[in-house]
């Protein structure tokens, strides 16, 4: 049983052509980081074809209006429900949900971290936020597969023991000492692909191993890989890549992550 599964932080759903962005691609499950209004969500879902979809804005505490959510799509057969947040210090931008395809069933998450430099937020809180991210994925033994923009690293280096960090324990989410059993999809390509990780390194000998995001402006901005796909170890990683050019163009200002992956078993 295949599983396309993308991610997208979307900047909001100003730009009108996000939508025919996405719907030309070919995916089950949406993880959407960003989202705005319930109702734009909807309407967005209709949209790119999606047949159910769950937000955190409907599964936070009354009175929580924050300007942006995490959210989760998916077009028949699939579906979403069951959603719920996290006990986390950003729970709008951390939501999950159960993806079932008749007797198949999948825990999904659209993630992201706070910035570390708002000052709403701070480095204890974003780090807070990745250790609880963290426990929460070591504690499910079933089939996981999640979205995150993580604002992180700072280098995406080739080896990642080398990768530099903003801030000591986000590594314990998306770094060699992770603490938890899923791994970057699109590393695992890399590691299958040599010539292909060879390629880009020759591009980017200290990283990043694909473009998500562009940190700064101008002649100084810095190339990021802050967006990435995890998957368990239930997965064999058929294929994952980066859109940052289409995802601009689209509106966003961080690439669409894609990834296929096949159920073993």
């Amino acid at each position: 049983m295949q599983l396309r599964f993308i991610s997208w932080n979307q900047n909001g759903f100003a730009a009108t052509g996000q939508a025919a962005f996405l719907a030309r691609h070919d995916w089950d499950v949406c993880a959407v980081q960003e989202s705005t209004t319930e109702e734009a969500l909807a309407a967005f879902a209709a949209e790119v074809g999606a047949g159910s979809h769950v937000s955190a804005r409907a599964l936070l505490a009354e009175g929580a209006e924050p300007r942006y959510v995490s959210a989760l799509l998916a077009r028949a057969p699939w579906q979403v429900a069951g959603g719920a947040t996290l006990a986390v210090p950003s729970p709008e931008r951390v939501v999950h949900a159960d993806a079932t395809r008749g007797d198949i069933s999948v825990a999904v998450a659209s993630l992201a971290l706070p910035p570390a430099s708002s000052p709403d937020w701070g480095p204890a809180r974003k780090v807070e936020q990745a250790r609880g991210i963290a426990a929460w994925l070591r504690a499910h033994a079933g089939p996981v597969v999640v979205g995150i923009d993580g604002n992180t690293p700072k280098v995406d280096h080739p080896d990642l023991a080398k990768s530099v960090w903003w801030n000591d324990g986000e590594q314990e989410l998306l770094g060699a000492e992770r603490r938890h059993g899923l791994r970057d999809v699109y590393r695992a390509v890399l590691a299958r692909d040599p010539e292909r990780a060879r390629a880009r390194i020759r591009e980017a000998p200290e990283g990043p191993l694909a473009v998500s995001y562009r940190r700064g402006h101008g002649d100084g901005a810095v190339d990021c890989r802050y967006d990435s796909i995890l998957a368990s170890l239930h997965f064999e990683v058929v294929d994952a890549a980066y859109d940052y050019d289409g995802a601009v163009r689209a509106g966003s200002d961080h690439a669409l992550v894609a990834a296929t992956l096949e159920l073993r078993g």
